[in-house]
């Protein structure tokens, strides 16, 4: 992703009809402010531009259908980021500690951050993408040692421990701010 640098000055928008949007959201852990742009073209399309989500909206698009068409398109961004982090992380882990995944699925839960099936099957959340890039790491760890243990027994937590030492920091940072995450919805 070339636009994922995050320390390049901001662009001015490119247009005069950019409007910002009441909100921001977290994008691993860096809050972005959300622009809507006209795109030129006939498709919509979300851009990672330094601190800012720029959205493309066709001109096709309805004014009473922009608000659900920039939701669509923000959340089906994240999604896509968030399935895209999460294969690269377990795939990194599986390379380093030598397991095995069937499946590795994003889901929308609100009640919790991930999951392991004795078939091997992973399921994580997709907005821990807004969380930063250590607490998402965290996650996938305690899920894939679920690969070694199927509980939360003291040789569980010790493997956690040994691949994520600071893992009750990254525990504690879901524990204070992830009721807000869960719960979170893009309003436009």
């Amino acid at each position: 992703m070339d636009s994922k640098n995050l320390s390049k000055p901001a662009k001015e928008p490119t247009t005069k009809l950019s409007e910002i949007l009441n909100g921001r959201l977290n994008f691993q852990g860096i809050p972005l402010e959300i622009l809507i742009e006209p795109s030129p073209f006939g498709f919509g399309r979300v851009l990672l531009q330094n601190k800012n989500l720029l959205v493309k909206t066709p001109a096709t698009v309805p004014a009473a259908e922009k608000s659900d068409f920039c939701r669509n398109q923000i959340t089906g961004w994240l999604k896509a980021q968030a399935r895209s982090v999460f294969n690269a992380e377990v795939h990194a882990m599986s390379d380093k500690y030598g397991f095995k995944v069937n499946n590795i699925a994003i889901k929308d839960t609100r009640s919790r951050w991930g999951s392991c099936s004795v078939k091997t099957n992973l399921n994580f959340n997709w907005r821990l993408i807004m969380t930063p890039p250590e607490v998402l790491r965290y996650v996938v760890i305690h899920e894939t040692a679920h690969l070694e243990e199927m509980n939360h027994s003291e040789r569980f937590w010790a493997l956690v421990e040994k691949r994520c030492p600071d893992y009750q920091i990254q525990r504690n940072w879901l524990k204070n701010h992830g009721l807000a995450i869960l719960q979170w919805e893009l309003k436009i």
